[in-house]
């Protein structure tokens, strides 16, 4: 089941009362039983696959989140974290379908925190990446390869930026490649990679690329909230009646082929 996901039924949807889909609800109930709740079900899944995105067309999912979020940092990334549960047998009261955020291995708390914009709040997250640790130093970019946590290790930890043991664990950042983590002002914890370090007039100089804000608690609150998975359901579910005509005469037209 998807970690976050919007249930795609026909009643909540379709307005059975209009002409066209009484005109082919009672053509597919006079055919074989099977043909209105394979109509039904063919409706729903396409309604499910047209959430998430398939043959190379983007979803509603993905579409919704580049209107509402500030960034679009991965052009693949809710094709990777967004599946389908598809409407199954032929019980049309219980038939739906469903879209949404899944849970991926190894990718838990992405997935807790994407479904956690639709409703705001805190969320868990380590960290908070800083310009300097993505693309072109731009805050809408993706982080850089060489700058991912999985690239460097876990930092040496020092609580002032100053004295004896920060300046030893400067150095040893330098020749290791490890991160710093630094508490700097108002107690805030900051995670860089030491750039350079030379001596100026008997002082020790040390230049440092922050690449991190440490988030206390591990967790960030997060300013708004973003529905984009219960928007982009309703955006989808507006082709729901001319999706169902479609479903419909593909099945009179099989069955009077036989």
């Amino acid at each position: 089941m998807p970690y976050y996901y919007v249930n795609l039924h026909m009643s909540q949807f379709i307005n059975i009362n209009t002409s066209e889909i009484v005109e082919f609800t009672n053509k597919l109930e006079k055919m074989h039983r099977s043909d209105l709740p394979i109509a039904i079900r063919n409706t729903l899944n396409e309604m499910a696959f047209r959430m998430k995105g398939y043959s190379g067309k983007r979803g509603e999912i993905d579409k919704e989140a580049e209107r509402q979020f500030d960034y679009r940092r991965n052009k693949t990334l809710f094709k990777a974290m967004t599946g389908v549960n598809k409407a199954k047998g032929f019980n049309i009261k219980t038939m739906s379908s469903e879209a949404g955020i899944i849970n991926r291995s190894g990718r838990t708390d992405l997935a807790e925190g994407l479904a956690q914009q639709q409703k705001g709040g805190n969320v868990k997250s380590s960290t908070t990446p800083l310009k300097k640790a993505r693309t072109g130093k731009n805050i809408g970019k993706r982080v850089r390869k060489k700058d991912q946590h999985k690239s460097h290790g876990a930092p040496y930890e020092v609580k002032k930026r100053r004295g004896k043991r920060f300046v030893e664990l400067a150095y040893r950042s330098e020749r290791t490649g490890r991160p710093l983590q630094v508490t700097v002002r108002g107690g805030e914890s900051l995670i860089g990679r030491v750039r350079k370090i030379r001596r100026v007039r008997g002082k020790v100089d040390i230049k440092i690329n922050w690449l991190y804000r440490k988030n206390k608690g591990s967790r960030v609150k997060l300013e708004k909230k973003r529905p984009f998975i219960d928007r982009a359901g309703m955006n989808t579910a507006k082709g729901m009646e001319k999706e169902f005509v479609r479903q419909a005469k593909i099945r009179i037209t099989k069955t009077l082929n036989k």
